[in-house]
């Protein structure tokens, strides 16, 4: 390399040895990660029943009870997170004065300490844009695949060693459908049963816009820490 590029000898082992620690220090990390996403799951599992499909009130016990929307857990595929609104059961729906309608009741959190910069700004903004919304059971909708293919991948980094991670994120998300651009997305026909399809990343993307908890995981199996948005 250093003939070819006309390099001196010594910045291409400087290069080199940059390189190699770079990549140490970063599977250490992804390691280090992957054990905590493990421990994460397992913890899932045990509230989990083992000879059936989890009832949507053992899945929300597991996710730390939380069943909710928040402004960053949109559904990837609202076709799939969500059915019509019923006529039957679902009671009537409340409007503001703005003509808005209220199909998910509002979740305000506490409002919170707010630098100086913030002063100006008029308070019921800020609390804008921290809500989150409960689930409305009437439109909500936890379908069969979401849920078996997100305890399929709870178990999977439950199972696997620190040692084979890098085989298990680089295949975690395998998908051969011809429409996906860049691959960045799946198309809306991709689905677990669709033979060129293989990812575990989608059923739990579509179950994530109920349950952040399990929207994290998503975000911690790619670079931080499960479930365990694209």
């Amino acid at each position: 390399m250093a003939e070819n590029s006309k390099v001196s000898r010594l910045q291409v082992d400087l290069l080199f040895h940059k390189a190699h620690r770079t990549i140490t220090l970063g599977l250490w990390k992804l390691k280090r990660l992957h054990n905590y996403l493990a421990e994460k799951a397992g913890k899932c599992l045990e509230q989990l029943p083992i000879d059936r499909r989890p009832t949507e009130n053992e899945l929300t016990t597991a996710f730390d009870d939380v069943r909710e929307h928040t402004q960053s857990s949109e559904p990837y595929f609202w076709e799939r997170a969500y059915r019509l609104l019923s006529d039957s059961g679902a009671g009537s729906i409340a409007f503001d004065t703005a003509g808005r309608a209220h199909v998910f009741q509002v979740v305000v959190d506490e409002e919170p300490d707010l630098p100086p910069a913030f002063n100006d700004l008029n308070r019921n903004d800020i609390i804008e844009t921290i809500t989150r919304w409960q689930c409305n059971t009437h439109v909500c909708e936890i379908a069969a695949d979401m849920v078996d293919g997100t305890v399929k991948m709870l178990k999977l980094l439950q199972s696997t060693p620190s040692s084979r991670c890098c085989n298990l994120y680089t295949g975690l998300n395998k998908c051969q459908a011809e429409a996906r651009a860049d691959r960045l997305g799946h198309p809306i026909y991709c689905h677990p049963d669709h033979h060129q399809c293989t990812s575990l990343l989608l059923p739990v993307r579509t179950l994530a816009v109920h349950y952040p908890f399990s929207a994290h995981s998503q975000h911690a199996s790619t670079s931080n820490v499960v479930l365990p948005s694209a």
